[in-house]
């Protein structure tokens, strides 16, 4: 597993491999709404890091890849639950401070 940052992209096409191959790139590209030509760039660095192969015709992830989309699922969820607990933390504080100024 690489621990380089990739880019919005590359994790989504990871994430995206990760429910199932895809036979193309153009199959690909519709399935995240991403430009061609971007999607295939991104194919090649993805695969020269061996994290998918065309295997028979088909776009998967390596066992690496696998490995890195969990990562991402798990960083994601992380993520998500920062932001929830940021926004109960904020919307609790003005809630409080439009009490407090009601009060007055």
């Amino acid at each position: 597993m690489n621990k380089r940052r990739r880019s919005l992209l590359q994790t989504e096409l990871i994430l995206e491999l990760d429910k199932r191959p895809a036979k193309s790139i153009t199959e690909l590209a519709g399935r995240i709404n991403a430009m061609r030509p971007s999607v295939s760039r991104s194919l090649k660095v993805l695969r020269e890091q061996n994290l998918l192969v065309q295997l028979n015709g088909k776009w998967q992830l390596t066992e690496f890849g696998v490995k890195e989309a969990t990562l991402s699922k798990k960083l994601l969820l992380d993520t998500t639950e920062k932001v929830r607990a940021l926004v109960e933390q904020t919307g609790n504080s003005i809630i409080k401070s439009a009490q407090e100024m009601i009060s007055f």
